[in-house]
């Protein structure tokens, strides 16, 4: 699920990286564009973390109602 979930994130990325090297076409790569993607990749690669986190602060949760019955 998170390689399917990386390669479609990164789809926007990947466009204009071979539009750039194969079309050789660098029309609009302004610093604008190199934001972005870093911030696309940060957060792609955040996620698991939180992800995982979340995730364990529900089973630490949910072991809690269990023995609170």
């Amino acid at each position: 699920a998170y390689s399917t979930m990386l390669a479609f994130n990164l789809e926007p990325v990947y466009g204009v990286i071979f539009a750039f090297f194969i079309l050789n076409d660098a029309k609009e790569l302004s610093t604008s564009f190199y934001i972005g993607g870093i911030l696309i990749l940060a957060l792609v690669i955040i996620h698991p973390f939180v992800n995982r986190k979340m995730e364990d602060r529900k089973t630490a949760r949910d072991m809690d109602i269990k023995r609170l019955l």
